[in-house]
């Protein structure tokens, strides 16, 4: 077991390649659940919105620790950047 995330979908198994243990707290999974709802809510199909989630999830806790002590990352933090990063994503 290691920081990266495996989601499985059917038969198919995919590495989502962001994330790091600044992840590995309470909450982080809660902001990640409202993170695959919402994208759900705007027309992702599940499989998609999990997987985009997964990962962007993940790239605010990488981009977090280039700036941050890897402890310090909480979900309050998280959705403070989400609008950010999917901002700098749309671009």
């Amino acid at each position: 077991k290691g920081f990266q995330s495996l989601v499985g979908h059917k038969d198919e198994i995919f590495l989502i390649p962001t994330g790091n243990s600044a992840l590995a707290k309470a909450g982080s999974g809660d902001v990640l659940t409202g993170m695959i709802a919402g994208l759900c809510a705007q027309g992702l199909s599940e499989e998609r919105a999990v997987l985009t989630a997964a990962y962007i999830h993940g790239l605010l806790a990488d981009l977090w620790i280039q700036r941050h002590d890897v402890r310090g990352l909480t979900p309050s933090d998280l959705l403070l950047a989400i609008p950010r990063l999917m901002l700098k994503l749309k671009k």
